[in-house]
């Protein structure tokens, strides 16, 4: 009897854990691409210069990004109440593993329907570019992961 409660405590507490890693890197990601979203790089003077942006495509794409941003804002704030409700449910030693599973299926839902969201915007903002301006986009973002600066 005793080696079953031992044997069911260390369960619960390595589900714990692969749980919490499961949280804190979840909860990394959206930060870093969000960054990435919601920096308005079609504002930044260089970049207009470097894409030789035509106001007329700065206004699109601007008009793109506020089509989307309640939207946005909205199921990011839906992931991050989803996520601590799942960090409370992990945390909690009496949880049930139906619940666990059930919140963490709720998460990766809200997880896609934002991602498939941003992916969308991004697209509509990539149609107003030009082949050319897209190249040009696509290197400065490397650069600037590669450390170089505005």
């Amino acid at each position: 009897m005793k080696k079953a409660r031992v044997r069911r405590d260390s369960n619960l507490r390595n589900v714990f854990c692969f749980f919490l890693i499961v949280i804190v890197i979840s909860s990394i990601a959206p930060k870093v691409y969000g960054k990435e979203l919601r920096g308005k790089w079609w504002k930044n003077p260089k970049v207009v210069e470097a894409l030789d942006l035509k106001q007329d495509q700065i206004e699109k794409i601007e008009r793109i990004f506020y089509q989307y941003r309640d939207q946005i804002v909205h199921l990011d704030g839906a992931l991050k109440q989803k996520e601590a409700e799942l960090r409370k449910e992990v945390r909690n030693p009496n949880s049930r593993r139906e619940d666990i599973l059930r919140l963490t299926d709720e998460v990766e839902k809200i997880r896609g329907q934002l991602r498939r969201v941003e992916v969308d915007m991004l697209l509509r903002i990539r149609d107003v570019l030009t082949p050319e301006q897209r190249i040009k986009l696509q290197s400065i973002k490397e650069k600037r992961k590669r450390g170089w600066s505005d």
